[in-house]
């Protein structure tokens, strides 16, 4: 059984005469009196304490199952905490100090309607405090403080000041459990800031915290966090040694859905290790666990996140249920912005289908979705997705418009990943209207970010269309060098239809220069790939005769919504 155990201390210039009954709706609870109760996400269930001078009070809960937060209103009726600080199985503390009077206390489940749990609710009074108490409250209301200034955007630099002051204190009061708990804020503020070498740093004193005082379910929780910060730097490996490390600490206290977590965090970065088939593998074993425990908000992601890997496989058909299911779960939890990135992801994948109206009705919903949320950076996603989706229909000035739009919020976002890809996709889309010297120069701005940014993946999608553009100008050689390139990338991480697309475009090249031998030994080559991906449009333009289309309409047909290049950047 997983237990979330929170210790609700609270100072009361007060005392007070408390009385417990059977749980009920501002029921009033007593020392001594456990309180047992079941518990939906959503649902808040109140209590009162009633108080006049001078005691030391502290209310625990002991959670089975179902995350909650502890509210705690004062008598004036003004809120004077919140805490959530913990997952299952540990343990939280909040001291405040507080007028005579009556007291509410709400215990509040965290996650969907469908998910459920159970508590014990208890309370515990300290009729005298000492120095050490006083400096513990000091310590508490310096991290409270910095949990409301964290609410701010962007955060301001108290936070951690305020953060690393409550650390000095724990340490003082030789408080460990603490300590970690506050380290791990540290470490998440830190984050927030990109400062990713110090968020390091805070988690694995976190860890070594954790293991000495041997709790297992904090241990697991701050590998968790570590395998963020890697994940987050593009430190994949490290990632998934952080990550599996946590799993049998979860699975030892036997909490499903910090597995089920887990595992789907495990199926992300498999996914960027190009480990395609255990991403998968982690991604349903998620989803089984995740339906168990009703997690929808989880398991819509981890359905969206399937979808990518589908998409990115050429299975196209699984890769729209599984987008279309995670659409249907986010909106039926209200989570708008989820709706919006699946949506987005949705329309990728009828663009590459070629169901040009489902795309576009996709990707506009997705747009107006967004703009309402007032989220400027996903807003420029969407329009290089627009972009691509009319790139596909063939609509190249209307693509050029919208990638041009993605492009000015990128830059005024400082997002200088989709800046890479914006610029990569108009060096596409301009060479298409036969602007090839004005798309080499979008392309060559695009390199260095896509190579600062490490999106290897871009970075050979760019070197394609500078071979494109270079084969349009009529210089072979350049072209065929810059294809080498692109293939070099794209078989280092695994892009079977990057690879597949890339030496058909090469044995178009030495077609053209009559190396007919050459040529056909490439294509060969990119008829296997397609034929092993189940890639039907490009094993066609095999089909009968080894004459292929030009490399523009190729280039059309193949990289704008139909094959992975640029999209894979703008799907999230």
């Amino acid at each position: 059984m997983n237990i979330k155990i929170f210790f609700l201390l609270l100072l009361l210039v007060a005392a007070s005469d408390l009385h417990a009954q059977v749980p009920s709706i501002d029921q009033i609870i007593l020392p001594g009196r456990p309180v047992e109760s079941t518990i939906k996400g959503g649902q808040d269930h109140n209590y009162k304490i009633n108080a006049t001078a001078n005691q030391f009070i502290r209310v625990r809960l002991d959670q089975n199952v179902l995350d909650a937060t502890l509210i705690l209103i004062a008598p004036d009726g003004k809120q004077a905490a919140e805490m959530n600080l913990t997952g299952s199985g540990e343990q939280e503390m909040l001291a405040l100090e507080s007028a005579t009077g009556t007291y509410k206390l709400t215990v509040r489940g965290v996650g969907t309607p469908k998910m459920a749990g159970s508590y014990r609710l208890e309370m515990i009074i300290q009729t005298a405090t000492s120095e050490s108490d006083r400096k513990y409250l000091t310590a508490q209301n310096l991290l409270l403080d910095a949990l409301d200034l964290a609410k701010q955007t962007p955060r301001p630099p108290q936070v951690i000041e305020k953060l690393e002051q409550s650390m000095a204190i724990w340490r003082t009061l030789n408080q460990p459990f603490w300590a970690s708990l506050t380290l791990k804020e540290i470490g998440k503020t830190h984050v927030s800031f990109n400062r990713y070498d110090k968020a390091i740093e805070s988690q694995e004193q976190a860890i070594a915290i954790s293991r000495e005082i041997k709790n297992r379910i904090r241990e697991g929780v701050v590998l968790y966090d570590l395998g963020l910060s890697y994940f987050n730097q593009q430190q994949y490996k490290k990632a998934a040694e952080s990550f599996e490390k946590s799993l049998p600490l979860f699975r030892e206290v036997k909490d499903r859905r910090w597995e089920g977590l887990i595992h789907f965090r495990l199926g992300n970065t498999r996914n960027n290790l190009n480990q395609p088939e255990k991403a998968v593998e982690d991604y349903e074993q998620a989803l089984v666990i995740l339906r168990e425990v009703k997690d929808q908000s989880f398991e819509a992601q981890a359905l969206n996140s399937l979808g990518k890997v589908y998409l990115n496989r050429g299975q196209m058909e699984k890769a729209v249920a599984a987008t279309e299911s995670a659409v249907a779960i986010f909106r039926e939890v209200k989570d708008r912005s989820g709706e919006g990135l699946a949506l987005k992801n949705l329309g990728v994948i009828y663009s590459r289908l070629g169901r040009s109206e489902k795309a576009l009705a996709s990707l506009e919903l997705a747009l107006k979705l967004c703009r309402e949320l007032g989220n400027r950076a996903e807003e420029g996603n969407i329009l290089g997705t627009l972009g691509l989706a009319y790139g596909g229909m063939g609509e190249i000035e209307k693509a050029v418009a919208y990638f041009e739009q993605g492009l000015a919020i990128s830059r005024e976002q400082k997002d200088k990943e989709t800046e890479g890809t914006a610029l990569s996709n108009l060096g596409l889309a301009t060479s298409f209207l036969n602007q090839y010297e004005k798309s080499i120069g979008y392309l060559e701005l695009a390199l260095p970010i896509l190579r600062d940014t490490k999106d290897r993946s871009g970075e050979g999608s760019a070197y394609s269309y500078l071979g494109s553009s270079y084969t349009g100008l009529g210089r072979f050689e350049k072209a065929i060098e810059r294809y080498e390139q692109a293939l070099a990338i794209f078989r280092e991480v695994k892009y079977k239809l990057g690879e597949g697309n890339t030496l058909q475009a090469l044995g178009s090249v030495h077609n053209n220069l009559g190396r007919y031998d050459k040529a056909i030994e490439y294509f060969d080559q990119s008829l296997a790939i397609f034929r092993e991906t189940k890639y039907r449009v490009g094993e066609g333009t095999h089909s009968g005769t080894w004459a292929i289309p030009t490399l523009d309409s190729l280039a059309m047909k193949t990289r704008f919504g139909r094959t992975n290049g640029p999209l894979q950047s703008f799907v999230n």
